[in-house]
């Protein structure tokens, strides 16, 4: 079971907790109309929330008082219905699936009870309504080349059911934007941006938390957001990754701020908080981790991140002669070998040479070993072409 404080740690990551619900059993679910929400009255009731007398006795402590106090909050105020699945229900099957299906399928009996031209009009528009309708407002359309007139070229005569799409400059999938240079400075301007809002309202907060409770709050709301989809922007410049760890170094620091005097803490209380590590360490071994998944384990969804391994024709200093070390790709651009495979295959290189046999660990063992390695060369680390 993962505590409230470590849900966000290397270890806790890779913990795998059964949550699934047995095909048989029927289960609750509640569908929140978040378009009808009194966004007035609601922040009426949070501005008069005593976070005084709610936020003390501990971080775990402050958490669950917190968390209920929101949870209540939103059932107050949001419009819920609550309603229970069939057991032999999908996952992706929701409570406006569950609307469409039950209504087709009285249209059907209304149909085969009575089969005239009406009920059999009312069927099919039944059955239409429950079908997947793609709509060409929310279609992304982007050009990706080197020549400055391809936009032109294409301007308009790209359509989707009839609908001219407009051409965008950069596009955002899954919450990670590229543009059109497939670079990803907008996203981490943007992210950043965010990112640094939250910590402002971290210091809002600040005073009614201990160390722990900030330290909480940060690994559960800001870290995470400077992490997201890290493997994918991990090409950007320096000076976009630097202003993610000055983020961190602002928060760290309102974390290890001087807890108010009154009332008195006891002086174990007073310990300096443990340091965190970098962003770029998390990213390293985030990234040798899923690369040994793709190149060792072999993971079916990742095959597109394996690389042919390495032939030495002869062991000198300067080549490796591991036998897990993979072909490195050459590049003389640097953006191309700040990217996930032109990094991570010189890591894997240098890791796989300290740490032999790493194709008898399993994925818990790798992330271990590669913390562990990491820790032992500096931040920024700077990789060379082996």
């Amino acid at each position: 079971m993962l505590g409230l404080v470590g849900s966000s740690d290397h270890h806790a990551v890779l913990t795998q907790i059964d949550i699934g619900v047995v095909r048989d059993e029927a289960i609750s679910r509640t569908v929140w109309l978040w378009d009808k929400v009194d966004w007035a009255s609601l922040r009426r009731d949070m501005s008069h929330t005593a976070c005084g007398t709610l936020l003390r006795d501990g971080a775990d402590n402050m958490s669950r008082a917190l968390t209920s106090r929101l949870l209540a909050l939103q059932r107050h105020h949001v419009p819920h219905r609550d309603y229970t699945t069939k057991p032999t229900d999908q996952p992706w099957f929701g409570y406006r699936c569950r609307v469409a299906a039950e209504a087709k399928y009285s249209a059907w009996l209304r149909f085969k009870r009575n089969p005239t031209r009406r009920n059999k009009d009312l069927h099919r528009a039944t059955s239409r309504r429950i079908m997947v309708n793609f709509a060409p407002e929310k279609t992304q359309a982007m050009v990706v080349s080197r020549s400055p007139a391809a936009g032109p070229a294409v301007e308009g005569r790209l359509r989707f059911g009839g609908v001219p799409l407009p051409l965008q400059e950069a596009v955002k999938v899954l919450g990670v934007e590229v543009d059109r240079e497939l670079k990803f400075d907008g996203h981490i301007k943007y992210i950043a941006k965010k990112a640094s809002h939250r910590v402002s309202a971290l210091r809002m907060v600040a005073r009614f938390l201990d160390r722990g409770g900030k330290l909480l709050l940060y690994k559960a709301q800001i870290r995470p957001y400077l992490e997201y989809a890290a493997l994918s922007w991990m090409s950007c410049a320096a000076s976009h990754t630097r202003r993610r760890d000055s983020i961190q170094r602002r928060a760290l620091r309102l974390v290890d701020a001087a807890d108010p005097p009154d009332p008195p803490d006891p002086p174990a209380q007073f310990e300096p908080v443990s340091p965190l590590d970098s962003l770029e360490h998390r990213r390293d071994v985030a990234a040798l981790v899923v690369f040994h998944k793709a190149q060792v384990q072999g993971v079916p969804h990742l095959a597109g991140l394996r690389q042919p391994p390495r032939v030495a024709t002869r062991s000198t200093r300067a080549v490796l002669t591991s036998g897990d070390a993979v072909e490195v790709p050459r590049s003389h651009a640097s953006q191309h070998q700040r990217t996930f495979v032109g990094r991570v295959s010189r890591m894997l290189n240098i890791f796989t040479a300290a740490v032999p046999h790493i194709l008898e660990m399993n994925t818990q063992s790798v992330k271990l070993a590669a913390n562990r390695w990491r820790l032992l060369k500096p931040t920024p680390l700077r990789l060379v072409i082996l």
